[in-house]
């Protein structure tokens, strides 16, 4: 690791998050995962979005989780959801 940004992207403004975005990001299975107005998930070296799913609003950041040796996504307002296939 360099230090050097690699790539950069714009979060969209989402006027009926109150707080903003107050979640942070999560490495977890080869994925950048950003909380903003849905779940995003983005590929680390690149910046490209590999997929996109709604989740509903919450305020806490996601948390990594295992269940049967699979990774999984926890969200503070009790949604799951698999880094890879997005479900």
């Amino acid at each position: 690791m360099e230090g050097n940004r690699k790539w950069s992207r714009v979060l969209p403004d989402n006027p009926q998050m109150m707080w903003g975005h107050s979640a942070s990001p999560l490495l977890i299975a080869g994925r950048l995962i950003v909380p903003i107005e849905d779940i995003v998930a983005l590929d680390p070296e690149t910046g490209k979005e590999l997929w996109r799913t709604s989740y509903g609003q919450t305020w806490g950041s996601p948390v990594r989780a295992e269940i049967d040796g699979k990774p999984l996504i926890l969200m503070a307002n009790g949604r799951m959801v698999r880094p890879v296939t997005a479900r």
